[in-house]
């Protein structure tokens, strides 16, 4: 398996900033492609990884996250603080109310201030498997000029559809219980599986 292709994704609310710093270089020793964390420890992970080629990613999964100016702007501070990549969650309840045009107009503000920021940053939006609206959300994501769609994986069905409806994007499956084997076979570019332990 090809290990650049795998996100490790540190979750783990217990974690001091030692251990997940220890990890952090553990998995970049592996050749890992990228550490998901939360904005707090991203200076110290981002410090830690200078000079591999593990990414830092930072994660804003949080839906309720008020104003758009509000992603836009933690989303700049990221990458300041030295994030490679973004992973930003969809508005919840744009979503729900199928209103693709504000979820679009709420990345392209997230894009603009990420690039003014740095120019290679990729962007990812992160959002729950919704198969009825699929088409839809990658269309929007699309014009929002994201990079990447982050989804929990579907059922396998549901593969080749969520292939075809993200053309043009990268796709990268989350999964707390799936490897990272079964993911990039169904289908995703990119796999995020629980951070391994550096012990």
């Amino acid at each position: 398996m090809d290990l650049s292709l795998v996100d490790q994704e540190a979750f783990d609310p217990g974690l001091s900033i030692e251990q997940l710093v220890a990890q952090a270089r553990a998995a970049a020793e592996l050749g890992v492609g990228g550490i998901c964390i939360e904005p707090y420890f991203l200076s110290a992970v981002a410090s830690a990884l200078q000079g591999t080629n593990t990414q830092t990613v930072a994660v804003l999964r949080t839906r309720a996250m008020g104003k758009s100016i509000i992603k836009a702007i933690e989303t700049s501070s990221a990458i300041k603080d030295g994030a490679d990549r973004v992973e930003v969650a969809i508005n919840w309840s744009m979503l729900a109310q199928n209103d693709f045009a504000a979820i679009r107009a709420e990345l392209l503000e997230i894009t603009r201030a990420a690039r003014a920021a740095r120019e290679d940053v990729i962007l990812s939006a992160y959002c729950i498997h919704l198969p009825d609206r699929l088409d839809q959300l990658a269309e929007a994501v699309r014009q929002g000029a994201f990079d990447e769609l982050v989804l929990h994986p579907p059922g396998e069905d549901d593969f080749d559809r969520v292939k075809q409806a993200t053309q043009g994007l990268r796709l990268k499956y989350s999964s707390m219980v799936e490897s990272p084997d079964d993911l990039l076979a169904a289908g995703a570019d990119r796999a995020g599986v629980p951070m391994i332990d550096a012990e």
